[in-house]
């Protein structure tokens, strides 16, 4: 396994092309192909995904919320909840109170209540949810190309989706991204 490969793509998959990656790792272009394509198939790399501003793209709200799922349950409740509509990300935590984090996305504050009706109609306890106003993600540093501890100069190098709750936009999805 190729941590640095990973580290790579956690980094900035979108801009992480093979050329570059062979370039600075000191391998071939259809190196850098070949070892992503095995690490898709062993399921080290599950997948890409965008992380996208949801507020800034047609004035949706992001909500969380932290629910109490039996132990034995949890699983089953996590795969039965992904099923609801509006839900982006089921997180579940091996053990204790809060064990399952639902991430969701209305396009008001009726519509979060109709998520959590529907989590709630499946048996799930929801014991407390929160408005998002950010969320930040980093690459791993151990598989960095340093793997001594880094400092990041947040300001200056971090890139990340930021939201925002506010009222929604008139201008729809389509038209903010594509003018």
């Amino acid at each position: 396994m190729d941590r640095r490969i990973i580290y790579a793509v956690m980094d900035d998959a979108r801009h992480a092309s093979p050329p570059d990656l062979a370039n600075e790792l000191d391998v071939t272009a259809a190196t850098i192909r070949n070892r992503i394509t095995n690490l898709e198939a062993e399921q080290i790399i599950t997948g890409y995904h965008a992380a996208i501003d949801f507020e800034a793209a047609d004035g949706s709200l992001t909500n969380i919320y932290l629910c109490n799922a039996p132990i034995a349950e949890r699983e089953s409740f996590g795969s039965k909840v992904k099923a609801v509509p509006g839900v982006i990300n089921v997180r579940e935590l091996m053990t204790g109170r809060r064990n399952l984090h639902v991430l969701a996305i209305g396009e008001d504050i009726h519509d979060l209540r109709r998520i959590a009706r529907a989590i709630s109609s499946l048996g799930i306890e929801i014991e407390d949810e929160e408005l998002v106003q950010s969320e930040t993600s980093l690459p791993y540093a151990p598989y960095g190309p340093d793997k001594r501890e880094r400092h990041i100069d947040v300001v200056n190098e971090v890139e990340s989706s930021v939201l925002f709750a506010e009222r929604p936009q008139k201008q729809s999805l389509l038209d903010r991204l594509f003018g």
